[in-house]
């Protein structure tokens, strides 16, 4: 990938700056203790979910590219729906495959504004106007700006509701579509800490 490339061009750079044997020989990474990851929880004050289901039994030249289309459809989803994703990542093993998302915030207000055309491009604002007015589920309307705006409910307040929802819908190529369809879960941020596995333990700690 291009981040991966930039990656090697990058340590390249630092090896010619100073070289050292540990650009070949680095120090294993220990895995992310409990304590550690619920430090990190807090020192970031973001909203980290994961995205947990079984792994699809194919090989890895198939799997991860599913994976990264899956991690780009998820983060283009919450995107869709307001919520602002800092960063993705993917981590899989046997037996389960996480997608990690982590937001600026996980729970949107149940508010959010429409705005429409300005008032004197009429025939557009009349339209508008008649869509939201006395509507369901709309708190009010008034003039902004020279614009209609009306406050209506969200749809999802929740990053967790709207994938638990909505995920499936998504473009995740097949073995991954049927291992999610199959059953999937989202855990927020403490909760990641049920995910014992090493491997993942050791991903979560270059992750945060």
């Amino acid at each position: 990938s291009l981040d991966r490339f930039c990656m090697f061009i990058d340590h390249c750079r630092e090896f010619l700056a100073n070289p050292e044997l540990k650009f070949f020989f680095s120090a294993p990474i220990l895995a992310l203790e409990d304590k550690e990851l619920l430090e990190k929880l807090d020192s970031r004050k973001s909203s980290q979910l994961a995205v947990v289901f079984k792994t699809p039994d194919v090989v890895e030249d198939v799997l991860y590219p599913q994976l990264y289309k899956m991690e780009q459809a998820t983060a283009a989803l919450l995107n869709e729906y307001d919520f602002s994703v800092i960063k993705t990542g993917v981590w899989s093993g046997n037996p389960e495959t996480v997608i990690m998302l982590e937001l600026i915030a996980g729970t949107l207000p149940n508010v959010k504004k429409r705005i429409g055309p300005p008032v004197w491009v009429r025939e557009h604002a009349d339209k508008f106007k008649a869509k939201y007015e006395g509507a369901e589920n709309v708190f009010g309307g008034y003039i902004e700006g020279g614009k209609y705006v009306f406050e209506i409910q969200r749809k999802y307040s929740t990053a967790k509701g709207l994938l638990e929802e909505q995920l499936v819908n998504c473009s995740l190529g097949n073995q991954v579509h049927q291992s999610v369809s199959e059953g999937f879960e989202v855990i927020e941020d403490a909760e990641i800490c049920r995910l014992k596995d090493p491997d993942f333990r050791v991903f979560m700690r270059k992750w945060m």
